[in-house]
């Protein structure tokens, strides 16, 4: 529904008289123009309201999704929050809702393609008789088994998307990935490490 609309239905709940004329010329036509206006800016505010429940579809509230899930998380050097387009902060927070999971190769990977990114994560666990199979990759000392390393294929490239990006954002923005490295150095299982290494997988 439009202004007109809204303007029209109180028109014809006006009782009947010459008190009430209908006149597009009359006073009571700009009071029926005024509801209109009110009563559409009613209209418009609901359906805002309906998109600001999602954070996919949020906007005024982009703060407060942040703050309720305890975004931008804060890291040795900063925050990952810098750096980030409007609609990487809404991955950002899509990605947290959905965080639940267990902390196993394939997730983390998941994880990091749901924030933009490739990787590859390998592990180096030593050979143990008993254990080890043909085809295993072959590590160093026992305690290189608790090292995951995490190899970035690329940068993360950010683009100015219609619909989405606001007033002040980069038409382009080529980040490495230190909000990945904060991400994961905070879920990570404690006895892991993770090591990240920004040269092109083979």
């Amino acid at each position: 529904m439009d202004q007109q609309d809204y303007t029209d239905l109180f028109k014809k709940l006006l009782p009947k008289g010459p008190a009430w004329s209908q006149s597009d010329q009359g006073t009571m036509n700009e009071i029926a123009q005024a509801v209109g206006d009110f009563f559409l800016y009613i209209h418009d505010r609901t359906e805002k309201a309906l998109r600001e429940m999602h954070p996919e579809t949020c906007d005024e509230t982009l703060l407060d999704w942040e703050k309720e899930f305890g975004l931008p998380e804060t890291c040795i050097h900063g925050n990952h929050a810098e750096g980030l387009t409007v609609a990487d902060r809404v991955q950002q927070i899509i990605a947290k809702i959905n965080r639940s999971f267990s902390p196993t190769i394939e997730n983390f990977a998941k994880l990091a393609q749901s924030l933009g990114y490739d990787i590859n994560i390998i592990t180096t666990p030593p050979a143990i008789c008993g254990l080890a199979r043909c085809g295993d990759r072959l590590g160093g000392t026992r305690s290189e088994s608790y090292y995951m390393i995490s190899i970035v294929d690329s940068t993360r490239i950010s683009y100015a998307r219609a619909g989405s990006a606001r007033c002040g954002d980069h038409l382009c923005t080529i980040t490495f990935a230190t909000d990945l490295e904060c991400l994961f150095n905070r879920i990570k299982q404690a006895h892991t490490i993770f090591k990240f290494s920004y040269l092109q997988g083979e």
